[in-house]
């Protein structure tokens, strides 16, 4: 497939230098129109098609952010962009305001059960409410699929891209584990729910070299976990598969936890 017939609306447009330059907005012969990453009213740029090196589930550049930039207006403006994937979190005072007023609630609370019972029931009074406010802290964590299935049913338009939170594999390997074969089963379900929805799987690896190559190797796993929802009744044409070798690693290669995190697979609804 062309390199063009990859590039869609929506998809974001990386630099050599993984910065962020901006989103799609549509292809004008040999250049892409972009909005720009830095600008809040919607503004665009051009740049030409020719500086595209690759494309999976990002447009990625050949030319370093400052290449890109040095055409814009305001160039001063945008000359620090933010880096891809770096975020920096901010304090939540909302919710330490809302602890500190229920530590209060129950220092109140167990003051005024102190004036109501005998001395000997102040712990259990104390004991008693702590037990019955444990639950309102706990809090339910959405899956992957549930993104995906949320996603196919609202109205934001496609393509989006889902990292699959089980669908790892061992170094070398694109055996899917027989542990996590539930996940690909539950997408199936979702996709059969969905049947206009189409998907391409994009399939990594971590950075070490291997005999076969790393390319073929992240071609097999998305090969892997394309042919596993085949045999659930998802039909081949709504299925694309790809490779991203090494490229765009989710975690650090110079440690086994990030190596294994690496080896994963990662779907983009494509249609829906």
């Amino acid at each position: 497939m062309a390199i063009a017939d990859q590039i869609v609306p929506k998809l974001e447009v990386l630099s050599a230098d993984r910065q962020k330059v901006g989103i799609v907005d549509h292809l004008d012969g040999d250049r892409i129109k972009l909005t720009r990453h830095d600008s809040s009213d919607g503004q665009h740029h051009y740049i030409p098609l020719s500086w595209v090196d690759h494309v999976d589930a990002h447009v990625h550049l050949n030319v370093p952010a400052t290449t890109v930039f040095a055409g814009w207006p305001g160039y001063a403006a945008a000359a620090a962009p933010t880096a891809l994937h770096v975020e920096k979190k901010q304090p939540n005072w909302l919710a330490w305001a809302a602890l500190i007023a229920g530590l209060l609630a129950l220092l109140l609370f167990g003051l005024k059960g102190c004036d109501r019972k005998p001395k000997g029931e102040m712990t259990e009074t104390v004991t008693t409410t702590s037990t019955a406010a444990a639950p309102a802290a706990t809090a339910t964590t959405s899956t992957f699929n549930e993104d995906v299935k949320t996603f196919l049913a609202g109205n934001d338009p496609a393509p989006k891209t889902f990292t699959f939170d089980k669908v790892l594999f061992d170094t070398a390997s694109a055996t899917i584990k027989s542990d996590e074969m539930s996940t690909v089963d539950s997408l199936a379900q979702t996709l059969t729910s969905y049947p206009k929805a189409k998907v391409r799987l994009i399939g990594y690896t971590d950075a070490r070299p291997i005999a076969e190559g790393n390319a073929k190797l992240g071609a097999d796993r998305a090969a892997a976990v394309a042919k596993a929802l085949e045999a659930k009744g998802i039909a081949a044409d709504r299925i694309e598969t790809a490779t991203g070798a090494e490229n765009d690693p989710a975690a650090t290669n110079a440690t086994a936890t990030g190596q294994a995190e690496n080896r994963r697979t990662e779907l983009v609804v494509t249609a829906k």
